[in-house]
């Protein structure tokens, strides 16, 4: 399937150290696509990728900040200043 694909090509990336790879690992855990859903791996791959500068990653790893933690504030401000 298609889903199973994206997840196989997104952890070839990853692998590599590619950043955009690993942020796609993330969303394949987020949402179940081509592996089984696991939210814990997500945010995992969103804060490694976040780490490395991807700042769409940025974005959904504050979603998986408590409201009450400062670093969902520093996640959301450091991809806000990047663009």
């Amino acid at each position: 399937s298609q889903g199973k694909e994206r997840f196989k090509f997104a952890q070839l990336a990853a692998m590599q150290g590619e950043r955009l790879g690993i942020h796609w690992v993330g969303l394949c855990f987020r949402d179940g696509e081509g592996c089984d859903m696991d939210l814990v791996k997500a945010k995992e791959k969103f804060l490694h990728a976040s780490e490395l500068g991807v700042v769409s990653a940025m974005e959904r790893l504050g979603f998986f900040v408590d409201e009450s933690d400062p670093q969902r504030w520093r996640w959301w401000g450091r991809a806000a200043a990047l663009g």
